[in-house]
């Protein structure tokens, strides 16, 4: 779903669901919450992941804006810094 950008609507859609059992029987059908709740998980540890990373280091950070045809923005952030052993770390 992610890597294709499709809508977390997309769990609730009866064909999608009827699919995903299809697949395998232990497959649980989560909802949008579930989904959402979950991302938020794995957000959080990132997250402090990336903190942990970049703690008491000076660090560059990139932006690059745009807009794509159908007028939705997007956002790529990317963090350079150089680690203690003096190799460039993105």
């Amino acid at each position: 779903m992610i890597m294709t950008y499709q809508p977390l609507s997309l769990v609730e859609n009866s064909y999608f669901r009827d699919w995903g059992s299809s697949l395998s029987n232990n497959i649980k059908n989560y909802g949008r919450r579930g989904i959402t709740d979950g991302l938020s998980r794995l957000a959080n540890i990132m997250r402090q992941k990336i903190k942990g990373r970049i703690a008491n280091k000076y660090v560059a950070i990139t932006g690059d804006k745009w807009s794509s045809i159908g007028h939705q923005s997007y956002l790529g952030l990317t963090c350079h810094f150089i680690d203690d052993d003096w190799k460039l770390q993105t």
